[in-house]
């Protein structure tokens, strides 16, 4: 799932949009400038563009809002390890 530059949650720290608690998923590590962030912690910061690894992605998608001010702006990768 990818984070929209015109997302409200940029800026933010994980822990200060609480996914985990809005939507049942969990933030596993963060794809950024073709670095993998794995060691999160509630004061990382969500950047436009971050590609986020999650669990949950099923009830994630479902508050995509959360990423995009456009709802059918949605952005899904798979990513293969």
């Amino acid at each position: 799932m990818a984070i929209s530059a015109d997302s409200p949650i940029v800026g933010q720290t994980i822990g200060d949009v609480g996914i985990r608690a809005r939507t049942g998923s969990s933030i596993l590590a963060i794809e950024r400038d073709d670095q993998t962030l794995a060691n999160l912690t509630p004061e990382t910061e969500l950047l436009a563009e971050d590609i986020l690894v999650v669990s949950g992605l099923k009830m994630l998608t479902t508050h995509s809002k959360i990423f995009s001010n456009q709802r059918t702006n949605q952005t899904n990768r798979h990513l293969a390890q």
